[in-house]
């Protein structure tokens, strides 16, 4: 393996990592800042993290999708790389 393709490689799995941190993240801050009794005082302390628990469809689009997104390139990455 050259010096471009390892360094391809460590910045595509920082990248990778970055996401997947940020995704884990804001799910934990989206379920345990939730307020079943009054979901309006949701919005109230943090726009974003309000938005996303009011919108399932936005919450998976940010969170959830990107996270099966890495995790099905990487798997076909692998079987690809093991064939």
């Amino acid at each position: 393996m050259d010096k471009k393709t390892k360094r391809t490689f460590i910045i595509v799995g920082a990248v990778e990592a970055a996401v997947l941190i940020f995704c884990l993240v804001v799910a934990i801050l989206v379920y345990s800042t939730f307020d079943k009794n009054n979901p309006s005082a949701n919005m109230k302390s943090n726009p974003f993290i309000g938005t996303l628990q009011t919108n399932p469809v936005l919450l998976f689009f940010v969170i959830v999708f990107p996270a099966l997104l890495i995790f099905l390139v990487d798997g076909g990455y692998l079987i690809y790389y093991a064939v």
